[in-house]
């Protein structure tokens, strides 16, 4: 196995210590292990294409990294997105020709569960795409499985899941800022939307519950 090191670092990028390293080329170096990377918090742009990197668990902690150029390698699970939920300033993926990409709601997964990104797979995320990914995906990205039922990178991160949505929240609003005019109308169609859909869930599902409460007889027959 071949784990990157950090004298192969600072030969890569030319720097003298790990925090000053910006900019970082591994292509077809043979990397496994990256967890490395870990010490390289102000990492910016990251080339890891052509090696064998199977997790994106020790990208966490580059929370400056806005391009992240992984194809051909070897993820498995899209689930493996979610150690790059909070990598905020992330605007460029390049994920093609790794194992994951199979999945055939692939794009739409991808873009529901990173929304800060601009950029897919050397393509330009279109607002329509937001909106189909966002219909179909966020509202119930984890929403959809058991605790038992998730792979292993979800149960790890599924404890953190209110920052996750901390995290979901603050990228949003940065986002927005980068918007044009159409675009910032089309997102607020479309939360007014998934608002509209939220509060008729809520009216359905409280009526029976008052009719419970306020009906006697229900509540016996519920006991008996």
């Amino acid at each position: 196995m071949s784990s990157l090191n950090e004298k192969q670092i600072l030969a890569r990028s030319r720097a003298k210590r790990l925090p000053e390293v910006t900019k970082l080329n591994l292509w077809g170096s043979k990397l496994v292990d990256i967890s490395l990377l870990q010490q390289v918090p102000n990492l910016q742009v990251l080339t890891l294409s052509s090696n064998n990197v199977g997790t994106l668990r020790h990208l966490t902690a580059c929370t400056q990294l806005t391009e992240l150029y992984i194809r051909k390698n070897s993820i498995e699970s899209l689930d493996e997105l979610q150690y790059l939920r909070g990598l905020l300033c992330l605007r460029v993926l390049w994920l093609a020709d790794n194992p994951c990409t199979q999945d055939e709601n692939y794009r739409l997964r991808t873009i529901a569960s990173l929304p800060q990104l601009q950029r897919l797979d050397n393509v330009d995320i279109e607002d329509e795409e937001r909106k189909e990914a966002a219909a179909a995906y966020s509202s119930r990205f984890l929403g959809t499985q058991s605790v038992s039922q998730m792979t292993e990178p979800t149960q790890n991160m599924f404890s953190a899941s209110i920052t996750a949505s901390n995290n979901l929240l603050t990228a949003a609003l940065c986002l927005l800022q980068e918007l044009d005019p159409s675009s910032l109308q089309t997102i607020a169609r479309a939360a007014q939307d998934q608002l509209n859909k939220t509060m008729a869930r809520t009216t359905v599902t409280d009526s029976p519950v008052r009719q419970n409460v306020d009906t006697p007889s229900t509540r016996q027959e519920e006991t008996a």
